[in-house]
């Protein structure tokens, strides 16, 4: 099976979600970080000389990785559900039109379930059918 490489600065940021899938659904994958000082001798070597870069979209996971693709499938029916559904609630206590997430108008809190359920509908195009 492929072994997989995330690469990122060293800490949390923009790649901690992908991590974390890799690790719940049991996938082994290369954690490569780059320390602020180290990082100008390598970002020649990144496409874009940017990070983060990771193996999570669907469509890089290739036959050789059906049993990856099927153990993220799993923990997206399994676990990710849950945390929808704790949105959707958040949406109708906070939500005055019920078209933003909080108050009447487009604010941060709208951008950032934006932003993370974009990348979870890219790998399930299903995962949202019931809140529709």
């Amino acid at each position: 099976m492929s072994t997989y490489k995330l690469y990122n600065f060293d800490g949390r940021g923009r790649a901690e979600i992908s991590r974390l899938i890799l690790v719940a659904a049991g996938q082994k994958f290369e954690d490569i970080r780059y320390e602020e000082k180290e990082w100008p001798s390598h970002k020649s070597e990144i496409p874009l000389g940017q990070v983060p870069i990771h193996p999570l979209s669907c469509s890089s996971i290739s036959s050789e990785g059906s049993q990856t693709k099927a153990s993220l499938d799993q923990f997206l029916v399994n676990e990710l559900s849950k945390y929808l559904h704790n949105i959707d609630i958040l949406a109708k206590a906070y939500s005055e039109s019920g078209k933003f997430f909080v108050g009447n108008h487009l604010n941060f809190a709208d951008l950032c379930v934006y932003d993370a359920l974009e990348s979870i509908v890219e790998a399930d195009t299903n995962i949202l059918n019931e809140y529709a």
